[in-house]
């Protein structure tokens, strides 16, 4: 399990908000697919699954979830981390 902090406050993550930052820093400032943060089989509402939680490490991680500077949608492909202090 990953630790984070924000402001000097520890962040706690869902098991499913965990995995999905583990796959994006293993790929980090490059582009993962919707389809390979997908835990199964993906269909529509498996990938819905994955927006949702973008949604939510973005609310946990980013200054301003709604102009994210780390977790980067890709339009029509998927997500990107950028960062380079990892």
């Amino acid at each position: 399990t990953l630790k984070l902090k924000k402001n000097n406050n520890l962040v706690y993550l869902t098991e499913g908000e965990n995995d999905l930052l583990l796959k994006l820093i293993k790929k980090r400032n490059g582009i993962v697919l919707r389809e390979e943060l997908a835990e199964q089989e993906f269909d529509e509402s498996e990938l819905r699954k994955i927006d949702v939680r973008i949604t939510r490490l973005r609310q946990k991680i980013e200054s301003n979830a709604k102009q994210p500077q780390y977790v980067k949608t890709i339009r029509g492909k998927g997500y990107k981390l950028v960062c380079e202090d990892l």
